[in-house]
């Protein structure tokens, strides 16, 4: 398996639509446009290439289990303290994800994503030093994650593009 990046390729509005319109019954080519149209499946395509981003399968190659939890716990924590610097860093992430899905290179979008979203787990911290019952599971979380990634150390969606060419 190799990573292909998270690009969003226009073409695959038009080959959808197309394709859509296709399997409709041939005397009703009209009735087909107004339904499959690219206005209506530019949102679903974008959004297709969107949640990529943040596919959770991806997620916890990337950050681990340990890692996974905190990112889960950050915007909790944002939004539940109200720091301004937190919903910057949101909307920094946000604006990463999308430049992700320009077409750049694989391993440029690869690290801004991964950077981005390491940054932001960074925030649950505060959720788990609180409670002593989640801080007992962190810190099993954290050795699991250990293990996790002695074990898929090769991240085989990843290595093949990013590190081994």
């Amino acid at each position: 398996m190799h990573f292909n990046g998270f690009y969003f390729n226009p073409l695959s509005v038009k080959i959808n639509v197309e394709s859509q319109t296709g399997l409709d019954p041939s005397g009703q080519k009209v009735i087909s446009k107004i339904f499959h149209n690219k206005i209506v499946t530019f949102p679903f395509e974008a959004s297709k290439s969107f949640a990529k981003t943040i596919d959770p399968g991806f997620l916890l190659e990337v950050l681990g289990p340990a890692g996974f939890l905190l990112l889960i716990l950050s915007p909790v924590e944002i939004f539940r303290r109200k720091r301004k610097l937190g919903f910057i860093h949101l909307t920094v992430v946000l604006a990463v994800l999308i430049f992700s899905l320009r077409p750049i290179s694989p391993k440029i979008a690869f690290w801004a994503v991964s950077i981005s979203f390491y940054t932001l787990s960074l925030w649950g911290i505060g959720a788990v030093v609180k409670n002593k019952y989640i801080s007992f599971f962190f810190i099993v979380l954290i050795f699991y994650s250990l293990w996790y990634f002695a074990i898929n150390w090769q991240m085989p969606a990843l290595c093949n593009e990013i590190f081994f060419n």
